[in-house]
């Protein structure tokens, strides 16, 4: 069989080459419908100059996206229920003796994927945690694991009683478990273990909320909210929202504070004027923000002061057009 197909290759080969040089004996090539690109500092017909795609975020200070991938080791978990991919930052003079708090970091939408990379240009506080500064002053654990899809195994709106599908991926359990088996390996404080997240990933903070009420020592929530009925699981939780002046989504943020207060919490709220949705930079570029964070401690859950209503949403809340992270370049050598 293999003879057969070395000779009919054989045939086929010199006939095709012979259809491709044709009478004139050079090659014909197809004509291209596409414009040939303009070269970097040239402007195209239109007389624009071509904009050059950098990995990372356009705006705010510290390590690029390279820079990053170097910093934080790549890593997968594995369990029965599937594996993670997520990118560990260690801190800088790592001892086993002292117990250091951790940083679960939820990237946003344009970080889904299994590539193991994409989400370090999705979620801002993975670029300011690597800043030398901020590693001398707040020493700690950063996670930064990718989900597939949205955050959440049972993610916020899903209809009351729908069936699993069996292509769900169980994102939540697989970064509760990974965390876990960190605290196996390395010395991680139980106690400070805290989640951050900036619009998709602010909805996954309140669904790791969800998830394991008694896990997190704390959260940081921009642009995003949760389920208000569940609240009653995790208002104990100290919980520092924000959301832009101007953004479509902001009402999500302003239910969930109302719940956590209605339930006996006490979040935190900023409204961060003028702003949209992406108002992350402000937020944790500000070093008071990390300050807050970092003195919280995890605290027994009490008993909540009221129930609201178990009416669960029929639609998932509506996420506004976010840009799309880059693709990154082939590796040099």
């Amino acid at each position: 069989m293999l003879r057969k197909a070395t000779w009919t290759l054989s045939v086929a080969l010199p006939a095709a080459l012979w259809l491709a040089v044709g009478a004139s004996g050079q090659p014909t090539r197809r004509p291209s419908s596409r414009r040939p690109r303009p070269k970097k500092g040239q402007p195209d017909t239109k007389g624009r100059k071509p904009t050059v795609r950098r990995p990372g975020p356009a705006d705010g200070k510290g390590p690029g996206v390279y820079e990053l991938m170097k910093l934080y080791e790549a890593r997968k978990y594995h369990s029965l229920q599937g594996d993670m991919p997520y990118r560990l930052l260690r801190p800088k003079a790592y001892a086993a003796r002292v117990k250091y708090p951790m940083v679960v970091c939820l990237h946003g939408v344009p970080g889904r994927g299994k590539e193991n990379t994409l989400q370090l240009a999705a979620t801002y506080p993975v670029r300011v945690l690597a800043r030398p500064e901020m590693r001398a002053k707040h020493p700690c654990f950063v996670l930064a694991p990718q989900s597939r899809t949205w955050w959440g195994d049972r993610p916020y709106g899903s209809l009351p009683g729908a069936k699993a599908s069996s292509k769900d991926y169980p994102a939540m359990t697989l970064m509760l478990n990974c965390v876990e088996s960190l605290q196996d390996v390395f010395s991680i404080d139980p106690n400070r273990i805290y989640v951050t997240g900036h619009a998709m990933g602010a909805f996954g903070l309140f669904n790791a909320l969800r998830s394991d009420p008694d896990f997190f020592a704390a959260g940081v929530a921009v642009s995003g909210g949760g389920d208000p009925n569940a609240s009653a699981a995790f208002f104990h939780t100290p919980v520092w929202l924000f959301a832009g002046e101007k953004s479509p989504i902001r009402h999500y943020s302003e239910t969930m504070v109302a719940a956590l207060r209605k339930f006996g919490g006490t979040p935190k709220y900023t409204m961060v004027a003028g702003a949209g949705t992406t108002c992350w930079i402000q937020v944790f570029d500000g070093q008071a923000t990390w300050d807050w964070l970092f003195a919280q401690r995890k605290v027994p859950r009490p008993i909540p002061l009221t129930t609201l209503p178990t009416t669960l949403p029929t639609t998932l809340p509506a996420i506004p057009a976010i840009p799309v992270a880059p693709k990154l370049p082939a590796k040099t050598k």
